[in-house]
């Protein structure tokens, strides 16, 4: 049996991305991958996802293209099937980029699942099919995978072909005529958004009162009248009771409606990857996830987890620093996580993006804050290249710290500076201090400096 100093189990972001780092610092590593390198995030999820999104964006920029001086005969459509080809020739560049990034990084890759299968000494005896490894330390990246609750003929829908999860419908080479998207968080808005572009007629059935999730009510608000203008029709507060063959009921305000469809996607939220992974041979089982410290320690010695499968916050990029951290502790060098600052992206059109409190959970929470809101309006960029005038940026100021601890933005680009901002957040860098920096003008960003001054 061949003994490597770590064991990673999954080749997601948090996996692959812990096994290069490993291998970069000098240990020997092997990582189990069951299905493909790049997990869902790569293959099914976030980078599939925009891809679509690119295509929708460029068929609804060419379309409303005439009042700023584009002029077109007829109207542009999408070739779904293209889409589809392009998704897959995206995806595929990335996965030869990760693969020569794991070679590189002496990383030994094996294919199939990786089932813990007990203790040998102070190490573990990994098996993958009838090979067996010895492992010093192990690093459980599984991942995630789509919740299906026990809705009546929701589990018969899928087997049958017309329920969807994200993986089936990011390989659809036709677009549906009538699609029902069950659930109005991220992974529902961003594909509900993009068959809507596309052409089909879309319903959004949310249990919830609001859209996205815990985002600003405010913000939700807007992004939800941006996609009814696009024709999105969303239910909220409405319980999905039943999915029949070709409608979906739901009860709303104690009445039972139905809604047809030619497909379903379910979209509610996902698990955390932990059966057949061999946890009970270690001691170990959790129902929701792999629970860890900040230092990503399980309560087994040298056992570590990152990622989905931890069921904390199922976002590649919180995967990947959860990776840092696990290894850097592994090497001995002391770190640990801290999630006050971790920013999410709903990629519609228009973007949303936010990071830490809202007005609302800092008020529950007994913080003073003062809320700063601002208009993208401000920003030449944003008049010249939006058609949207509805977009705003909220900060949430802490008057004791004279810090940001909140920020919340609607409209073009917000993926691309929230990251900037949950940074300040996150280093809790006086305002003060913040208003000095200077911004290149005219960006959208620059917005975020004008809202200082407003503090």
């Amino acid at each position: 049996m061949e003994r490597f100093d770590l064991i990673v189990i999954g080749g997601g972001p948090a996996g692959y991305r812990g096994a290069e780092m490993a291998g970069k610092a000098g240990l020997k590593v092997l990582l189990i991958e069951k299905e493909n390198i790049g997990g869902v995030c790569l293959n099914e999820g976030c980078v599939p996802s925009k891809a679509f999104l690119h295509s929708a964006k460029i068929k609804d920029a060419v379309n409303g293209g005439a009042e700023s001086g584009v002029l077109l005969e007829g109207s542009v459509r999408i070739d779904q099937a293209q889409v589809v080809k392009y998704k897959d020739k995206v995806v595929k560049r990335l996965i030869v980029g990760v693969k020569a990034s794991l070679k590189g990084s002496g990383v030994n890759v094996v294919s199939g699942q990786g089932y813990i299968a007990g203790k040998e000494g102070d190490s573990f005896l990994v098996q993958v099919g009838e090979e067996k490894y010895i492992g010093e330390k192990l690093l459980i990246a599984s991942g995630s995978s789509p919740l299906i609750p026990g809705i009546e003929g929701l589990k018969e829908g899928y087997q049958k072909g017309y329920v969807l999860t994200n993986r089936e419908a990011l390989s659809l080479t036709e677009i549906p005529e009538k699609l029902v998207v069950i659930g109005g968080g991220v992974i529902g808005l961003e594909l509900g958004s993009y068959y809507a572009m596309a052409g089909s007629k879309v319903t959004v059935v949310e249990m919830l009162p609001n859209i996205g999730g815990p985002m600003d009510e405010e913000i939700s608000g807007i992004l939800r009248k941006s996609l009814e203008k696009k024709g999105v029709q969303i239910e909220t507060s409405a319980k999905v009771i039943k999915v029949g063959e070709r409608e979906v009921f739901f009860e709303k305000d104690g009445v039972t409606s139905s809604v047809a469809f030619d497909k379903v996607l379910l979209s509610i939220g996902r698990k955390a990857n932990i059966s057949g992974l061999g946890l009970l041979n270690v001691g170990k089982k959790d129902e929701r996830g792999i629970r860890t410290n900040l230092k990503m320690e399980t309560e087994v010695k040298n056992i570590y987890a990152a990622g989905d499968v931890t069921g904390a916050y199922m976002l590649a990029h919180v995967a990947y620093r959860e990776a840092d951290v696990a290894v850097n502790n592994i090497l001995g060098k002391e770190d640990q996580m801290s999630y006050s600052a971790i920013p999410s992206v709903i990629y519609t059109t228009p973007e949303v993006g936010a990071v830490g409190e809202t007005e609302k959970s800092a008020l529950e929470k007994g913080i003073d804050v003062k809320c700063i809101k601002t208009s993208l309006m401000f920003s030449g960029r944003y008049i010249a290249e939006s058609e949207e005038r509805s977009g705003i940026l909220k900060l949430i100021y802490k008057k004791e710290t004279d810090t940001l601890i909140g920020a919340s933005v609607i409209g073009p680009y917000s993926s691309e500076y929230i990251g900037m901002i949950s940074s300040f957040i996150g280093l809790q860098i006086p305002v003060e201090q913040l208003k000095k920096q200077i911004y290149p003008h005219p960006t959208v960003s620059e917005v975020f400096r004008d809202a200082l001054f407003e503090i």
